[in-house]
């Protein structure tokens, strides 16, 4: 059978691994035959619910067996499964609702009743609650998870894969959540070509810590649901707690973002661990810091170590094999297969390696286009006429600014809407924070820009330290003389405690950044004791 939706994955899972497990989290366990069983329960109750082709299903839940299973009956259905990040709060899931039209949300109970308290979303006909405690709302408006279903009818239409899988919201540049519109081809032809080049087979044991509301997290469901493999959810506690989780459901493969790869590498170089059965790890969401980069094959001996990118909108673009781990550290590596990725100027014209610009990808892990949004669409969604004849087809615009060196192996370089710009100059921050990260005790940096009078922006850079602190007026030295003086930051700001992160593990570079241009000083003040240097 060739899968060509994502309920094809599932269904070929149930004839071909019934009995094996596919799922695991904590004491239980679901075989493919029990995953698509309440698969066809709750897509039976949504039927019943009028819901089909094209509707909207939300779900915003911890790590759990409903989440999958909401999202694979939507899919069902031919409707559209939307996965709100648990981290929102109830006033971006009630205007997120709004934005798609969503008829049925699955949520927790708290989540409930907060939306109870608040104007009720426009549009939305029913919660479904899953999980203990009280909910405090309407008995009409809510049924419990327990209750909710019902047969399927043999009859009822099935999906084909130019059909809209899913609606993921992202951050806007504007500050509204965009709603990238993935459909059934999307998501199979990413989830085959990782698949492919992670060599997933059906004895992989995946642990999957990054939420499913993200499409890195997502993948590592659908490449276990296509090669027959297993996969452990797992809720972070923290380092010790995760290495515990490597050892005792002996992982074979793991993926992750900086923001959890630093604190484990820290543990691991203080307590040690063994993992026999880790076979590969993998890497997206921000380019980890040098001293993890470092310290990864030394902890990880004889594990395949994968950098990755790729963007919502297009799933993945980009791998670095893991035999050019070492002499190519921290770069993003090359197109993944049946993926075309350029670096080419304003104009669409291709850089020559060693000029950056930015990148633009075709293929079919392109997105559709954002829900509600036709001048963002265009915008990103469009032709790169200077690609000669495949230019007139349509590509995504990332907006992000990559070169590419002399073996063709692509670099990060930062993003165009978090540029830089001072005394004419255009600064990457990425360019900055590299250096920084490498100072002893420093585990995160956000370079950024605050306004100046004169330079239009001058640079200021966060920094959350280690437990063990830092010193600034040592980094500042360190600064100067491990940057150009037009990199120089004008102020250092140390982050107290934890940077908010965007639920996905990505630092929330907006969110540090807006909170420092509110509270620092005008630049004409001294600097505030303490919290600059």
């Amino acid at each position: 059978m060739i899968p060509f939706t994502v309920v094809d994955l599932l269904e070929q899972g149930q004839r071909r691994w019934c009995e094996r497990t596919v799922l695991i989290a904590g004491s239980e366990s679901l075989s493919f035959g029990e995953l698509a069983e309440r698969v066809e329960r709750f897509a039976g109750w949504l039927h019943a619910q009028g819901i089909g082709p094209g509707d909207r299903v939300g779900v915003t839940l911890e790590k759990s067996f409903e989440e999958i299973v909401v999202m694979l009956a939507a899919a069902r259905l031919g409707a559209i499964w939307v996965n709100f990040n648990i981290h929102w709060n109830v006033e971006q899931v009630r205007a997120q609702a709004e934005d798609c039209g969503m008829r049925v949300l699955v949520t927790g109970p708290s989540r409930a009743s907060q939306l109870f308290t608040r104007d009720w979303p426009r549009g939305l006909e029913k919660l479904v609650v899953s999980g203990q405690g009280a909910v405090e709302g309407n008995g009409q408006q809510w049924v419990a998870w327990e209750e909710a279903v019902a047969p399927l009818p043999p009859a009822t239409r099935r999906p084909v894969e130019t059909d809209l899988a899913a609606i993921c919201y992202t951050s806007g540049s504007t500050g509204r959540p965009k709603g990238v519109m993935l459909n059934h081809r999307n998501f199979i032809a990413a989830t085959q070509i990782v698949a492919e080049y992670l060599g997933n087979h059906e004895g992989d044991r995946l642990l999957s810590v990054l939420p499913c509301c993200f499409n890195y997290g997502l993948l590592q469901i659908l490449t276990m649901l296509l090669v027959g493999g297993t996969i452990v959810l797992h809720r972070i506690i923290s380092a010790a707690d995760l290495a515990e989780a490597l050892q005792q459901y002996r992982i074979t493969g793991m993926a992750a973002v900086p923001s959890i790869w630093t604190p484990l590498t820290a543990y691991l170089l203080e307590m040690g661990g063994v993992f026999p059965a880790l076979r590969y790890l993998t890497n997206a969401g921000g380019r980890c810091p040098e001293a993890v980069l470092t310290a990864l094959p030394r902890l990880f001996p004889g594990t395949r170590l994968y950098l990755m990118y790729g963007m919502t909108e297009t799933i993945r673009a980009t791998y670095l094999p893991p035999e050019l781990f070492e002499q190519k550290r921290g770069a993003i590596g090359c197109a993944t297969r049946n993926t075309d990725v350029f670096i080419v100027d304003s104009q669409g014209h291709p850089c020559p390696p060693g000029i950056a610009g930015e990148l633009v990808q075709r293929g079919p892990t392109v997105a559709q286009g954002y829900w509600n949004q036709p001048e963002e669409t265009a915008d990103r969604f469009r032709p790169c006429p200077g690609l000669d004849r495949i230019g007139q087809e349509r590509f995504y615009w990332s907006g992000d600014i990559v070169r590419a060196d002399a073996d063709g192996i692509l670099w990060f370089v930062g993003r165009r809407d978090f540029m830089i710009k001072s005394n004419g100059i255009r600064i990457s921050p990425t360019e900055i924070e590299d250096v920084i990260l490498r100072f002893p005790g420093v585990v995160h940096a956000v370079a950024f820009g605050a306004p100046d009078p004169v330079a239009g922006q001058v640079i200021e850079v966060a920094v959350q330290a280690d437990l063990n602190g830092i010193d600034l007026a040592e980094l500042r030295r360190f600064c100067h003389d491990s940057l150009p003086a037009y990199l120089h930051p004008r102020r250092l700001h140390l982050w107290l405690g934890w940077m908010p992160t965007r639920g996905n593990g990505k630092i929330d570079i907006r969110a540090v950044v807006d909170t420092l241009l509110r509270s620092t000083p005008d630049s004409s003040t001294p600097d505030r004791p303490g919290l600059f240097a």
